[in-house]
């Protein structure tokens, strides 16, 4: 089996080898909003790769699911998640700057990057939250998306913007 049968069989559960045609198309289908997955996919080198991989897609999933539930595009929310942390929940950015208020260097934390200057009531392990951070930016994006550069900015930087 190759290594994306292999990928399809182990995201979907399935234990026997998969339908070529029928069950890649369906893998295609249901990542038809998650592109930069695709072209992740070869070459897979180990499980832990593909692990990875699946944790990626079920964080995507779950972005998806609470952008709906606020009424935010959700490709728009995915394009800030892929720019900010690259949907690695553990990223810390930002550590080459100063916060003006305690002098400290910041730390912008997980998915969306929550900044600790300017969101100190927000907690690393809030922050760090998939869940959490998601429930966290969902209004955020829908009210004050200028909030992140990455969509101030995404006309300007990005060919991708979704804007």
């Amino acid at each position: 089996m190759n290594k994306f049968l292999l990928i399809a069989s182990l995201i979907f559960s399935i234990q026997q080898p998969v339908n070529l045609d029928n069950d890649i198309q369906k893998v295609i289908l249901e990542l038809k909003y998650q592109r930069t997955i695709l072209e992740e996919i070869s070459p897979i080198e180990s499980i832990e790769e593909i692990k990875k991989l699946k944790e990626k897609i079920d964080i995507q999933e779950f972005i998806v699911s609470v952008a709906k539930q606020h009424n935010v595009d959700p490709q728009l929310a995915l394009f800030i998640v892929r720019r900010e942390s690259n949907f690695n929940p553990d990223v810390i950015g930002d550590g080459d700057k100063v916060c003006k208020r305690t002098g400290k260097p910041i730390r912008s934390r997980g998915l969306f990057q929550i900044n600790d200057c300017a969101w100190p009531e927000i907690s690393d392990e809030e922050a760090f939250s998939v869940v959490s951070s998601t429930i966290w930016a969902m209004p955020k994006l829908k009210e004050t998306p200028k909030i992140w550069s990455t969509y101030k900015f995404c006309k300007l930087w990005y060919e991708d913007c979704p804007l």
